[in-house]
């Protein structure tokens, strides 16, 4: 059996991924606000019904998504 040579996707509006990371947008900007407060991401975690140690994935992706934003506008 030969090999793909690539993968199909599907455009954003019928692609899964999309409509999850749109569903939870809100959530993870209120997680990062909490945690701009000063919350523990344990307590955070209590309050949105998730772990720590997501809130703390949650705050990385973040984290490194302000950091690439940054990277592209400083480019000439």
């Amino acid at each position: 059996m030969a090999k793909r040579k690539y993968v199909r996707r599907l455009p954003p509006e019928k692609d899964r991924r999309h409509r999850i990371a749109d569903r939870y947008a809100e959530r993870n900007a209120a997680v990062l606000a909490r945690r701009a407060q000063g919350a523990t991401l344990e307590r955070i975690g209590d309050e949105f019904g998730i772990s720590g140690e997501m809130v703390r994935q949650i705050i990385l992706k973040a984290e490194r998504k302000a950091k690439e934003s940054n990277k592209e506008g400083k480019k000439p």
